[in-house]
């Protein structure tokens, strides 16, 4: 019994493995130039001035330098930049749903009578299959990262490379899913421009 229990460990193992896992669901979108810089040093910074300096943007921004030194740029200050990062990031819509769960439900129910004269007794036991409706109130949030490059010498400088990233989902913290949206933005760096990309990333939002 020990020898068969010993070997079911690893199926089972791998059987709770499976029914945990789940996927989350992006889009990403990329426009660039032609002539776009693959590398070069480049600065990163929130396209809202008012949260540059907030520890929540500090926590993101190093994550998009982490993607961007991996590609090949070299994260400099913003003076000696030759390319500046802007970023965005939030819950663009909500989107709330109603939906109906039926659930089978089966009830029993037992008789007993006498005759008349009281000296014998039936039973009789019968059964019916009802449905049980409850409805589900749900939000749906859509949830983006936008990254603009552009080249750090004039004020309205033309956009050398524009990346969108979209996740919808029921968890309306952008933190949950944030490093799984930026993975889905860099995986194929920069992309084919003008396509939109529908991508499957293993994972689970934690809300």
């Amino acid at each position: 019994m020990n020898k068969l229990f010993s070997k079911l460990i690893p199926f089972l193992f791998i059987g709770s493995l499976c029914a945990c896992s789940s996927y989350l669901d992006m889009s990403t979108t990329t426009f660039y130039q032609d002539d776009m810089p693959l590398n070069g040093s480049i600065h990163v910074k929130a396209n809202d001035s008012d949260i540059n300096s907030s520890l929540e943007f500090s926590h993101y921004k190093t994550q998009i330098e982490i993607k961007l030194a991996e590609k090949g740029y070299t994260i400099a200050s913003e003076s000696g930049a030759s390319m500046i990062a802007l970023v965005s990031y939030g819950i663009e819509y909500a989107q709330a749903s109603v939906s109906t769960n039926k659930q089978p439900n089966m009830t029993t129910s037992v008789g007993i009578g006498r005759s008349s004269r009281g000296r014998h007794a039936s039973v009789g036991i019968s059964s019916a299959n009802t449905m049980n409706s409850a409805t589900v109130l749900s939000t749906d949030y859509s949830r983006y990262i936008h990254i603009k490059l552009l080249p750090n010498s004039t004020e309205n400088a033309t956009s050398l490379y524009e990346g969108k990233v979209r996740s919808k989902g029921r968890c309306a913290d952008i933190n949950a899913v944030f490093p799984k949206m930026l993975f889905a933005l860099f995986v194929q760096f920069p992309g084919i421009s003008g396509q939109t990309q529908e991508i499957e990333i293993e994972g689970k939002e934690h809300c």
